[in-house]
C-alpha cells in the first residue's frame, strides 16, 4: 500500500494520504473519502485489501524474429 491507492474501510472507498512513521505502534494510515471530505486516522489492520492490485515489475518480453521471405 502506497500513497495515493484506494482502498475499502467500513464498506467505503477511500484514498491513502499518509502514514504513521514505521516507529510508531499501532501503525496507522490517514485516509480521505473519494469524493474529498475530510481526512481521518485509523488502525492499518482495520484496512481491507487494495482495490489495485499489487504493483509489480513489468516483465520484458522478448521480440519474435520474423522468417525471412
Amino acid at each position: 500500500m502506497v500513497i495515493g491507492d484506494t482502498v475499502v474501510y467500513d464498506g467505503q472507498a477511500y484514498t491513502v494520504v499518509g502514514f504513521t512513521p514505521v516507529s510508531v505502534t499501532p501503525a496507522e494510515v490517514e485516509l480521505r473519502p473519494l469524493d474529498g471530505g475530510a481526512s481521518f486516522w485509523i488502525d492499518r489492520q482495520l484496512l481491507g485489501e487494495p482495490i489495485a492490485p499489487e504493483r509489480a515489475a513489468l516483465r520484458l518480453s522478448h521480440k519474435r524474429k520474423r522468417p525471412k521471405n
